[in-house]
């Protein structure tokens, strides 16, 4: 049976919102993928033919490593404190940490604040188990198809503004080259952008998105609508259920073949009247 149509307009704005988290997970995790190693060039840690793939990669990998086991963590917290809270913490976090991530000043710095951005983003299990208390058996697999679209929306989003703010001094030297600012962080800009659009989450996620608890509580009239229509499905299974048992019993009435009845005892005298006589034998 198709799902309500009240369910998925709520379903699709209320998504909207949440799936602005995984939008995020995405930007901020391919961001710095565009310019990773002229980053580790200009900080020193390497010349540019001399083990920047080394510290491309431990920087890179410093963020899913922490966000691995903070997963875990996030999701504890949030049986135990609601989803909401835990989410505007990793993303609140998010924004802290990025945009101090353009401001490293070594390369240590640059995987320490890594690190903690990946630590404290662990809302990937959150959102899903969001998703999965705010859908019901008949839209989840629709609405589960957007965790991948948002997250490689993302990809591809943080890899542009990275490859396309980072260095403005170089990279657009008419615009940029008097700004001693950019001059010494020419990083800054690219996360200073991706942090505008965590900042936008943020707030879109303290207004909007509330707390889904254990029994998927988060939009009333979604889940009002989903009880509606479920109630509708059990009621016309009851009502075929109903129509098939009637059916089945006027099968039965219809092929059961009536009692012969007896035949009636005739007198001397029945047979009198219509003219028959009879003979008794000898003796008798």
């Amino acid at each position: 049976k198709p799902e309500h149509p009240l369910v998925s307009q709520l379903l699709l704005l209320v998504m909207l919102r949440l799936l602005l988290v995984l939008l995020c997970e995405g930007i901020t995790s391919t961001s710095i993928t565009s310019y990773v190693g002229f980053m580790i060039v200009d900080l020193g840690a390497a010349s540019p033919t001399d083990d920047v793939g080394s510290w491309a990669g431990w920087l890179n990998a410093s963020y899913s490593i922490c966000q691995f086991f903070s997963s875990f963590l996030f999701g504890w917290l949030s049986d135990k404190l609601g989803r909401r809270p835990i989410l505007l913490t990793g993303v609140f976090g998010t924004l802290v940490t990025i945009v101090a991530f353009g401001f490293a000043p070594s390369i240590w710095w640059a995987i320490v604040l890594r690190s903690l951005n990946g630590l404290l983003n662990g809302n990937i299990g959150i959102v899903k188990t969001c998703i999965a208390e705010l859908t019901t058996p008949q839209n989840r697999v629709k609405a589960f198809s957007y965790v991948g679209l948002m997250f490689g929306l993302g990809s591809i989003i943080g890899s542009s503004i990275g490859g396309a703010t980072a260095r403005p001094a170089v990279e657009y030297p008419d615009e940029f080259e008097s700004s001693e600012f950019f001059g010494e962080y020419p990083y800054a800009l690219p996360n200073i952008v991706v942090g505008c659009i965590v900042l936008f989450t943020f707030i879109c996620t303290a207004i909007f998105v509330k707390d889904t608890g254990s029994g998927g509580t988060w939009c009333k009239k979604c889940k009002q609508a989903a009880n509606k229509a479920e109630q509708e499905k059990v009621e016309q299974e009851k009502e075929h259920e109903h129509d098939h048992e009637h059916d089945k019993q006027s099968a039965v009435l219809t092929t059961t073949p009536e009692p012969e009845a007896e035949p009636e005892h005739v007198t001397m005298g029945d047979l009198a009247a219509i003219g028959v006589v009879v003979v008794p034998e000898d003796g008798e």
